[in-house]
């Protein structure tokens, strides 16, 4: 029995300002495992397409090839958590167990297991924050054991909590006692020796895009991103400006996005808004405030996990204490498969951030995209059965001539799809239907909504100087 600590990578998938792994290697003298467990679930492996499972096994192998410069390497195990880490127990006497909050309700049952099975045979089990910039449950505990219903009470809790701790520093991996797995071990699980491929997982792809970008998973790139991503918000920054994507976005650049770095955890959120903060600091000098408006989109990340802690119905309408259950009509084919994250579909459909219903502005997607690229190349980029449309009917092709398009070989209908509803005529028939339920009730129940017209304006990217964007009428 030699004893020993693993560190559990599940998201958080990085060395550094991983607190997890600090805790693993407070005794430098034990074994160190270092482990990835192929559940079918972890890091999204259940329901996957081949784009996200190689950017997860880019990752993996991004760390393995990090450990193995200080003579280490990443286990990498097909099973379940709880009879991976028993057999190490049985095997070598592990002593503690380290891993990074998911916080998430999907993982609940999981982790649960694992704590279960640590109470039982006496293992140690540390759980850390560094997911999120703040801890979820302090975050509700500090709004009265509630999570906070509107961004701006949100704003105002993490105000009195303070500032999200800086990123840990990072650990010098040289002397650690990395051990090899026991031949027992190889014949009770599946381990992988080199980071299997998608295929070997069962997924395969049908067919390669070139017009994607071709998003390169794990820890080595995600830095080189960010410092990317930096540069531009430090010229942002000198303009007197700051979110730059957003209020301005480069559509015909390369995208400098770390969304999939951040999800996947090969950047630290704590990292990167930090970086963030202290560069404007740096080129103000503090004459200007430093203000969350420079890292909003990070903040509204949090309030969207904040709002999922303990709430197992998050990503649907019914039994979600949060959102109004709308009787919407029932969805036909794939239409409801084509929504985005939680949190945003429950506010474009109106299920919750908002007041009661009484959304009075709906976004016109021709006009907005016609003022983000007006050119049309990003559009003729992705969507190349548009290619030869004029540009003036590249936002709304259906409106275009027939003899239009067939110069264009694009006949609305054959080479490019009509449109699935007519907008201008779905916003009036979804603003009535709303109205009449909103008359319906009395007092709205609890949920999420906005804290002013500004914010719905600024989430919706709407400048006022655009009124024309915006359907008030129809």
């Amino acid at each position: 029995m030699l004893g020993g600590s693993v560190l559990w990578f599940r998201h958080g998938l990085r060395l550094h300002d991983n607190p997890s792994l600090t805790n693993a290697l407070e005794d430098r003298n034990i074994p160190f495992f270092p482990v990835f467990i192929f559940d079918g679930e972890t890091a999204g492996t259940k329901v996957v397409g081949y784009n996200r499972m190689r950017y997860l096994l880019e990752a993996l192998n991004d760390l393995d090839n990090q450990f193995k410069k200080y003579g280490g390497r990443l286990h990498m195990i097909k099973g379940k958590p709880d009879a991976v880490f028993r057999s190490l127990w049985e095997e070598f006497g592990i002593r503690k167990i380290c891993f990074e909050q998911d916080c998430e309700p999907i993982w609940q049952a999981r982790d649960e297991c694992v704590r279960s099975l640590c109470r039982k045979i006496g293992v140690g089990c540390r759980e850390n924050v560094s997911h999120t910039l703040w801890d979820p449950d302090t975050v509700i505990r500090a709004n009265g054991g509630i999570p906070p219903l509107t961004y701006e009470m949100f704003l105002h809790t993490v105000g009195i909590i303070g500032n999200p701790p800086r990123p840990v520093d990072d650990v010098d991996l040289t002397g650690v006692n990395f051990v090899t797995l026991t031949d027992r071990f190889y014949k009770e699980f599946t381990v992988y020796d080199t980071v299997p491929k998608p295929e070997d997982l069962g997924i395969f792809l049908e067919t390669e895009d070139i017009r994607m970008i071709r998003w390169v998973g794990g820890e080595t790139a995600a830095l080189s991103q960010m410092q990317n991503r930096l540069a531009v918000e430090y010229e942002a920054f000198c303009r007197g400006a700051y979110l730059p994507t957003h209020g301005n976005p480069d559509l015909l650049s390369r995208p400098i996005s770390l969304s999939p770095a951040l999800r996947f955890g090969c950047l630290s959120v704590r990292r990167f808004y930090w970086c963030l903060q202290d560069l404007f600091q740096q080129v103000h000098q503090g004459r200007v405030a430093t203000t969350q408006f420079i890292t909003g989109q990070l903040i509204w990340r949090e309030y969207f996990y904040t709002m999922s802690v303990n709430n197992p119905q998050y990503a649907q309408m019914a039994g979600n204490p949060i959102c109004l259950d709308i009787p919407w009509k029932q969805p036909e084919n794939d239409e409801l498969q084509r929504s985005v994250c939680a949190g945003n579909w429950m506010w474009v459909s109106s299920s919750a951030f908002e007041a009661l219903l009484d959304s009075s502005e709906c976004v016109c997607p021709v006009r907005l995209g016609r003022r983000l690229e007006p050119s049309g190349q990003y559009v003729r980029r992705y969507v190349p059965e548009l290619g030869n449309m004029p540009v003036e009917y590249i936002y709304e092709p259906w409106s275009a001539p027939l003899e239009v398009q067939q110069n264009a070989n694009c006949i609305i209908g054959r080479d490019y799809p009509a449109p699935v509803v007519d907008h201008r005529a779905c916003a009036h028939r979804n603003r009535n239907a709303m109205q009449e339920l909103r008359r319906t009730l009395e007092k709205a129940p609890p949920h999420c909504c906005p804290s002013s017209d500004d914010e719905i304006r600024q989430f919706m990217w709407l400048g006022d100087e655009n009124p024309e964007e915006v359907d008030t009428t129809s």
